[in-house]
């Protein structure tokens, strides 16, 4: 497969990716509502799809490491993909019943939630076997499915009602596993371009230990996700208290998208004039900032404009964190490294974010939550530069 055609296809695999992730992330709470389901239970539900991720991912991510030469990576992706179809059906056709909903949720979290890291790290694997892939381009096809299925998912849900997403997120998923099985294997890429070399294997607890910069970012990635999950866990909600609908809330996720196109595009010309730790800070402190306008909201055309600090803020995240991997953990600890900075996120951070923001939302109310937002975030700023002052490497 020539490097043009390798790049196309995982193009492809973002792209789908990130029409299913617009769903399970962009479109749960509305399809948890429509369900039935409470603000503290739907907060419950969130925060088990992202814990449940949290071992799952790191066993996966270790066991993925040691048999790197023997089990490609698309077919971890693709196994997790087809446990999610059957989840989803089940889900979409069983009635409103917590105790179920939590017993799929731990499913989905254990497989739909964790094949981002999985994708994200097929590229690194590419470019480290000498294929000339661009991953920024990749991501920013991601970006681009995202922006463009937002507003068809918002009309979707307006016309037939959000819990028939469950019908759509089936359908991507599918697409999205008929992608990934035909993808050539990362490491059989590797072993056409080196020859097959034993190599040390570090362990979770050595890499947390012996690179103090990457565990201070994971930290204030913690911080910094949940503080975004203050403005993203009940938008939908938001976007009703001023007058909004599942159409507004659907435009609301488009431009949440679409500003990310650019960041991909120019991602690489950033990092050469800023420099990769100060695009990171960036990161943090776009997303506070948008913590703050959001809290100031009082119409939808002011969520509008909030979504535009995504640009400077996870548009950064998604190719930086990649490449502060490259440059901070050895070459064969990269996807057990892509997989931890997925756990802080996904995992730790949406995860306690969601409990957080569902006991916050229920007890205290919007204006709570969308204010504790500020101090998480301003938090995450005061971790990053920590981490951005220590050295790549030990």
């Amino acid at each position: 497969m020539t490097n043009r055609r390798l790049q196309v296809h995982y193009c492809c695999v973002q792209g789908a990716y990130w029409i299913l992730a617009a769903i399970m992330s962009g479109f749960m709470t509305p399809i948890l509502q429509a369900k039935g389901f409470s603000s503290m239970e739907i907060g419950i539900l969130l925060a088990v799809k992202h814990i449940s991720s949290i071992f799952v991912q790191m066993w996966v991510a270790d066991f993925s490491d040691r048999h790197a030469d023997r089990i490609p990576l698309k077919y971890i992706i693709g196994t997790g993909l087809l446990i999610g179809i059957i989840a989803t059906g089940v889900f979409y056709s069983c009635p409103e019943n917590f105790i179920t909903a939590v017993f799929l949720f731990l499913i989905f979290g254990s497989t739909i939630n964790i094949i981002v890291s999985f994708i994200d790290a097929m590229s690194i694997q590419y470019i480290n076997s000498g294929k000339n892939i661009s991953y920024t381009m990749a991501r920013g096809c991601g970006s681009f499915t995202w922006a463009v299925s937002s507003i068809f998912l918002g009309r979707y849900a307006d016309q037939y009602g959000a819990a028939k997403l469950l019908l759509v997120q089936m359908g991507i998923s599918f697409l999205l596993f008929m992608i990934i099985l035909t993808i050539q294997p990362a490491q059989v890429v590797e072993q056409a371009n080196h020859k097959k070399q034993k190599v040390e294997v570090h362990s979770i607890g050595y890499l947390l230990k012996n690179y103090p910069g990457y565990t201070l970012f994971l930290l204030s990635c913690v911080l910094t996700t949940i503080c975004y999950n203050t403005g993203s866990c009940f938008l939908i909600d938001i976007v009703k208290a001023t007058g909004g609908g599942e159409s507004e809330y659907g435009i609301v996720c488009f431009v949440l998208a679409i500003v990310e196109i650019p960041t991909a595009v120019f991602f690489m010309k950033m990092k050469e004039i800023v420099g990769l730790n100060r695009l990171l800070m960036i990161f943090t402190i776009s997303n506070t900032l948008k913590a703050a306008v959001l809290f100031f909201a009082t119409n939808v055309y002011a969520i509008y404009f909030d979504q535009i600090f995504e640009m400077l803020g996870f548009g950064l995240f998604y190719a930086g964190s990649v490449f502060f991997v490259m440059e901070q953990l050895p070459s064969e600890d990269v996807v057990k490294g892509t997989t931890l900075i997925t756990v802080a996120v996904n995992g730790i951070g949406t995860g306690v974010g969601s409990m957080i923001c569902g006991w916050i939302m229920s007890v205290l109310g919007l204006k709570a939550l969308l204010g504790s937002g500020i101090m998480f975030g301003a938090a995450g700023i005061f971790i990053m530069s920590l981490a951005m002052s220590e050295k790549s490497r030990p």
